[in-house]
């Protein structure tokens, strides 16, 4: 599955195995990580965290 971030001021959180979108502090949806193989982040993006210290690079 490719999860499509469309959500202006969203987060997008790795917790127990689950992909958590959250904005203002309130969980907007849920998806288990193992089923998510792409995010595509659309807008205006801020990449920050470990995940995107981590990739590899191309």
């Amino acid at each position: 599955m490719t999860l499509h971030l469309t959500r202006q001021g969203a987060t997008l959180r790795l917790r127990v195995g689950r992909l958590l979108l959250e904005e203002e502090g309130r969980e907007v949806a849920s998806f288990p990580a193992r089923k998510v193989r792409q995010v595509a982040v659309w807008g205006n993006e801020s990449p920050t965290g470990s995940f995107w210290r981590s990739r590899p690079s191309a």
